[in-house]
């Protein structure tokens, strides 16, 4: 591979194999076809390309996404042996960190437009930084995340296994989300209207949380071993299941309202609460 780098910058290419130092991806209109798994030793830059689709890329040393468009079938994983770092602020689609040993460091915020995550081993050094789920469809398989952000009317989110999100979950738009669990242990930010789904949300944090955003709630249960769970804007129930297995909840005056059907209160104490639909079960 030497110490160069290869740079692919034509409408078209085929990439049977191989070991790189640097590669880089640099046409907006770029089809790239990778027929077998290829390894960079040092900067994967994805800066524009169209699709990349085929066997995965073995990046072992930093990563840039710098494009905020591509898709295909191509899986990027970062399983580096040291620090990697994280750039760009594009999307990453189907990305896999699989770390023996290192930090996995992001400087950067990212995107799943369509695509997978998975977190299979290595620890993740986040800077308070942010995944946003912003295209139509996104499977989360494992991780723990800093802040993640739901952020598209059509998205459909798949939970394969719970996950943890340290910091803060927004719920800003979202169309269906099935599966596991999202574990939050930080603020939820619920304004979303209209998702619908399987999947639950725990306030499981041990500080307190803050609630906020006047959307709808669903499947939502409280286990707080420590502090108070803090509600500063009423919500919704349009289908789904409230659970309050454990923590305080200060309400400041606010109110639960069941309006979709059905609606199943596994337990739970409230300050105000509405019932408001016909169809409800």
């Amino acid at each position: 591979a030497g110490t160069g780098t290869v740079i692919f910058t034509g409408a078209a290419i085929t990439i049977d194999g191989g070991d790189f130092y640097n590669l880089t991806f640099s046409n907006s209109s770029q089809v790239a076809t990778i027929t077998n798994i290829i390894s960079v030793s040092n900067i994967l830059n994805i800066a524009s390309v169209a699709t990349i689709n085929g066997s995965a890329i073995e990046a072992k040393g930093n990563i840039t996404f710098s494009d905020t468009s591509r898709n295909g079938t191509c899986n990027i994983i970062a399983n580096g042996t040291g620090d990697q770092n994280i750039s760009g602020a594009g999307d990453v689609d189907l990305f896999e960190i699989n770390k023996p040993s290192g930090n996995l460091i992001f400087n950067s915020s990212v995107n799943i437009n369509v695509g997978k995550w998975t977190h299979t081993s290595g620890t993740i050094i986040w800077n308070g930084n942010t995944v946003t789920c912003n295209g139509a469809s996104a499977t989360i398989e494992s991780g723990n995340f800093y802040n993640l952000t739901l952020n598209s009317s059509s998205l459909v989110l798949s939970l394969t296994n719970d996950i943890v999100v340290a910091n803060t979950l927004a719920l800003t738009l979202m169309a269906t989300f099935n599966g596991a669990k999202i574990e939050v242990g930080g603020d939820i930010v619920f304004a979303d209207t209209a998702f619908s789904g399987t999947g639950t949300i725990v306030a499981n944090g041990s500080s307190d949380q803050n609630i906020s955003g006047v959307g709808d709630v669903n499947n939502f249960e409280i286990n707080k071993p420590s502090g108070n769970l803090i509600m500063n804007s009423n919500v919704v129930i349009n289908g789904g299941a409230w659970k309050h297995t454990a923590g305080n909840i200060v309400w400041n005056d606010n109110t639960v309202t069941c309006n979709g059907s059905p609606v199943t209160l596994n337990s739970g104490n409230f300050f105000n609460l509405i019932f408001n639909s016909s169809s409800m079960v």
